[in-house]
């Protein structure tokens, strides 16, 4: 058995896992990992299956005592991680005693970033995933995130061989253009409409969340595209809002919308945005294969 206990709790750190595929058509969203690669190699880092659930931090960083020995790896954003105040790197299995301690900063860099635990995570779990999901109270502790003073513990797996390090390719994730495809509600823009979007650059708002990322322009939009009925939605879609702005459904989004569909991220340019810091600038590239 591994054992933790939260001593801060960061500003929003929950328990995520690979979601609940499937149950959309009940108005039950996918959820899961926010940032699917940067957990893939947090899992891979310890031998831990797919789809394990991890720790997931949004801008700061949680405080971790455990209480027992564990492996560990710390993946994503740049959080100033430390082991009793000494630095460690990202993306590397790391081994902790009982009574270490694990402590983090605001990012320095993106804004989403996973704890792995070598073991299977004990709680409740919904529709087949403990994904944490506070609105609907889904997950690990009925969705809620992860609060002071709470214990954590995992059942030990014979985990495979872990690696020592892995790394993203840094040219995939510095350039801010991200290839965007035509969007099911795209013929409702004419040509120059989509263009104006096209030339356009766009801050991602600090106001992003797990159901949607954000994105103000930084230049005028004229057009003001409505539709007439909800359609469905799913993590990826790009939509724009009667203001201009845009919104990206992410992994806790709803399953319909009100909003012109004109755009669709991929999962590997879903990533590269994600990777992004907040209020970092993006434009978009529009692949029409």
């Amino acid at each position: 058995m591994i054992e933790l206990q939260v001593i801060q709790a960061g500003l929003y750190t929950t328990v995520q896992d690979a979601g609940r595929v499937g149950h959309r058509y009940a108005a039950v969203p996918q959820g899961g990992y926010l940032h699917a690669l940067y957990a893939q190699q947090a899992a891979l880092l310890l031998g831990l299956p797919p789809g394990s659930a991890l720790l997931e931090c949004l801008l700061t960083a949680p405080t971790l005592r455990f209480t027992t020995p564990a492996s560990i790896a710390v993946v994503g954003a740049d959080f100033g991680w430390c082991i009793n105040g000494i630095s460690i790197p990202r993306s590397r299995a790391i081994e902790v005693c009982a009574g270490d301690v694990l402590s983090g900063t605001s990012a320095k860099s993106g804004w989403i970033g996973y704890i792995a635990v070598g073991g299977q995570l004990q709680g409740s779990s919904h529709y087949g995933s403990m994904s944490s999901y506070a609105t609907a109270g889904l997950g690990y502790a009925d969705g809620v995130p992860l609060r002071q003073m709470q214990i954590l513990r995992y059942s030990t797996l014979a985990l495979n061989d872990s690696l020592l390090s892995l790394s993203i390719s840094s040219e995939s994730q510095t350039a801010n253009t991200i290839d965007l495809l035509p969007g099911l509600d795209g013929q409702l823009l004419t040509t120059a409409e989509l263009q104006d979007l096209m030339d356009n650059q766009w801050r991602i708002s600090a106001s992003s969340n797990r159901m949607g990322l954000r994105l103000i322009p930084q230049g005028t939009i004229c057009q003001e595209v409505r539709i007439s009925q909800s359609v469905p939605i799913y993590p990826g879609f790009v939509q724009l809002t009667p203001s201009g702005s845009l919104i990206v459904a992410l992994a806790d989004s709803q399953c319909t919308g009100g909003y012109a569909r004109v755009g669709y991220i991929n999962d590997a340019q879903l990533s590269k945005l994600l990777s992004l810091s907040l209020r970092s600038i993006v434009s978009f590239s529009l692949n029409q294969k």
